[in-house]
């Protein structure tokens, strides 16, 4: 089926709130299925995988802390649990260290996260903020047992993103590594499709083809924010007034 951008950022944001995730994360989330989609990726099944286990507590909420060196790290909120940490969290708070990081020649910044849950959804978590600092570039490095990969550099406002996505589809341990524009990154082994601005003209003109039984999981988490019509929802503001979209 089709659907539009729009739809896919409305009804991603409604079904992080049904999830259980805070207003202002589910917007995040809703940025980052947009930025997903326009980029090509399975936007609503990493969404909804991740809004599950998050709904069904198989992941951590990430706890930030900063070194002597001004460096950031984040592990699991109960390391003893030994869960990854939910992308949902550690994203926006990632974004947030990108637009937080200072200007000048070496506004050099590392954040080290122990394990995420979906390094796909964590980097457009991030990269749905990053436009807002033209001055940074970004590198996204997957650590796992066999080395470390980089799974993205994003720059100048386009990420170019490894070849071989689908061995990023697992939970790995991640670093963020946030450099100043001009710093010369290895690209090899990455793919620069055509500009982010023309990807998004296009899939906002033609939308954008998802799964239907992905789409009834997001809707089975959008009804989660309903409640039952009755007098008293009425007056509590629940349902719609004179226009379906007030």
């Amino acid at each position: 089926m089709i659907v539009s951008l729009n739809e896919i950022e409305v009804n991603l944001r409604k079904a992080g709130t049904g999830a259980g995730l805070p207003y202002g994360l589910a917007e995040d989330l809703g940025r980052a299925a947009a930025w997903l989609a326009v980029s090509g990726f399975s936007s609503v099944a990493l969404c909804v995988d991740a809004l599950e286990r998050l709904a069904a507590a198989t992941v951590a909420t990430p706890v930030f802390s900063k070194d002597e060196q001004g460096f950031w790290s984040a592990t699991g909120a109960d390391p003893s649990e030994n869960q990854a940490m939910s992308s949902l969290y550690a994203g926006p708070a990632a974004g947030d260290l990108v637009c937080a990081a200072g200007a000048g020649k070496h506004p050099a910044l590392q954040v080290d996260l122990a394990a995420i849950d979906n390094p796909l959804l964590f980097l457009a978590e991030v990269c749905a903020l990053a436009p807002i600092r033209p001055d940074l570039s970004l590198r996204f490095i997957c650590k796992t047992s066999g080395g470390d990969s980089v799974l993205a550099i994003w720059v100048g406002g386009e990420a170019m993103v490894a070849a071989d996505t689908d061995r990023f589809d697992q939970a790995c341990g991640m670093r963020l590594e946030i450099l100043p524009v001009d710093d010369a990154l290895n690209t090899q082994g990455l793919t620069k499709n055509d500009s982010y601005t023309e990807r998004h003209r296009i899939a906002a003109e033609q939308g954008v083809e998802v799964s239907g039984l992905d789409w009834r999981r997001v809707q089975d988490l959008v009804a989660e924010t309903l409640v039952p019509a009755s007098e008293l929802s009425r007056l509590q503001g629940a349902g719609a007034g004179l226009r379906d979209n007030d």
